[in-house]
This record gives structure tokens, C-alpha cells and sequence, in this order.
């Protein structure tokens, strides 16, 4: 049912952290992470390239 189904941003919010953490933490970098998104789920953009469009939208 659709009322139970994350939004979108809920998804992007969550994508973001996860990366965060695994540069934060030394296991790749934001670059790599951009491209296993993209090749791996098949995102149009990485979730860094996500963060930085969203935080040009709210500066």
C-alpha cells in the first residue's frame, strides 16, 4: 500500500547517512560509493552527488 511506502527523500536521507558512515569509517571513499549506487541500484546520481544537490536547494 502506497501510505506505508517510504518517500523518496526518506530513502535519499537514509543512502546518505549509510555512505557517510562507510567514509567516515575508511572502508571507501565518496567516490566509490558514488559509483556502487549508481552501478549497483542503478541510481542516475550517487548519494554525494545527491547530498550536494540538496544542499544547494536549501542554501
Amino acid at each position: 500500500r502506497r501510505d506505508k511506502m517510504p518517500k523518496p527523500e526518506e530513502i535519499i536521507s537514509s543512502a546518505i547517512q549509510e555512505g557517510e558512515w562507510i567514509v567516515e569509517n575508511g572502508i571507501s571513499t565518496k567516490e566509490e560509493v558514488d559509483l556502487a549506487v549508481k552501478l549497483g541500484l542503478g541510481w542516475p546520481k550517487g548519494v554525494f552527488e545527491y547530498k550536494a544537490e540538496l544542499n544547494s536547494m536549501v542554501r
